[in-house]
């Protein structure tokens, strides 16, 4: 198993996961939204680490890396970009999405 992306939107990473299972990359999140309990009962969720998405077979590691290039590359080239957290259009001229502050992720 080895880890491919790690990042503090859920999101994004489970958005990434379906873009491998697409592609027939077997993969799986750790570190997913743990819950807190209290007296038996689910208080709320707590954070303790980012989501982290790993494939399975090491032999998929490029293709996987090729993927997340492809569909995570927005940033400010002036092309237009959806913002994988929240999915606002974001300008190209901006690094980050207007609306809720994701950073843009260049693997240059």
């Amino acid at each position: 198993m080895r880890t491919v992306l790690i990042d503090s939107h859920d999101a994004l990473v489970g958005h990434a996961k379906s873009v491998f299972e697409s592609a027939g990359i077997p993969c799986s999140i750790r570190n997913e939204l743990p819950h807190v309990y209290q007296g038996g009962s689910i208080v709320g969720p707590m954070k303790l680490f980012d989501p982290e998405l790993a494939i399975v077979n090491d032999t998929g590691y490029r293709r996987a890396i090729e993927l997340l290039r492809e569909t995570l590359q927005p940033g400010p080239t002036g092309i237009d970009w959806n913002c994988p957290a929240c999915g606002e259009t974001v300008p190209g001229s901006f690094a980050e999405c207007w609306a809720c502050q994701t950073v843009a992720l260049n693997f240059n």
